[in-house]
């Protein structure tokens, strides 16, 4: 069970994290992914991981409520793993940017969320800001990584959840927990990929992909 939040609550604080995010840039002059690492970048250098909540799960005490979690990190910047990556393909979103939450198991006592943006051709890419924060691992680490590079840091196959490798959540979940309109499935430029609603599903291993334009836009940075 979970609350849900007054999406102009939501938008007003996810749009203060945006200003602050690119108050030093020609946001208009960025590209896409420019802006993605713009935004991954702020999370990992300004986020906590609340370590007691982790606690709290990992000892089955905690009442979970995906609503004031989002709400605790947008106004007091702490958060973990799911609060975190829903924050972080909200915030992708009011930039144009479409992105899935993704479950992993990255070898802890607890299932991981990461996120799966899209590109800007029709190829995805994981982000793991959470790793990032709590020192697994560099921003090089777990920015823009292919499949290969998650089997390579431990993410995969989830034992509880009939062995699947990656489970994607529905962006209809996560609007449903600010109370916003579900309409991000409609920036999708796959036909290889289905988030309409509540029929998601993880994309054609040969989309994900590392950013074919990476080298050239971090020549530009």
């Amino acid at each position: 069970m979970f609350d849900s939040l007054e999406w102009k609550n939501v938008d007003i604080m996810l749009n203060s994290w945006l200003d602050t995010i690119f108050c030093q840039v020609e946001k208009q002059n960025l590209s896409p992914y420019q802006k993605r690492k713009l935004i991954f970048d702020f999370l990992v250098k300004n986020v906590k991981y609340d370590y007691q909540l982790l606690v709290q799960i990992m000892d089955h005490t905690a009442s979970r409520n995906n609503a004031q979690e989002i709400e605790k990190l947008l106004t007091e910047k702490i958060g973990i793993c799911s609060s975190i990556s829903q924050v972080y393909k909200l915030l992708l979103e009011k930039e144009n940017i479409y992105s899935m939450c993704i479950l992993c198991h990255d070898g802890s006592e607890v299932i991981h969320q990461i996120l799966l943006v899209q590109n800007e051709d029709e190829t995805l890419s994981f982000d793991d800001a959470t790793s990032v924060i709590v020192k697994r691992g560099t921003e090089e680490d777990f920015f823009d990584y292919d499949l290969e590079d998650a089997k390579a840091l431990g993410q995969g196959l989830i034992p509880i959840l009939r062995n699947q490798n990656f489970v994607p959540l529905s962006s209809l979940f996560v609007h449903l927990v600010v109370g916003r309109e579900d309409t991000d499935f409609e920036r999708i430029k796959s036909p290889k990929i289905r988030d309409d609603d509540e029929k998601t599903f993880f994309p054609d291993v040969e989309t994900i992909q590392k950013y074919k334009g990476r080298e050239k836009e971090q020549k530009r940075r």
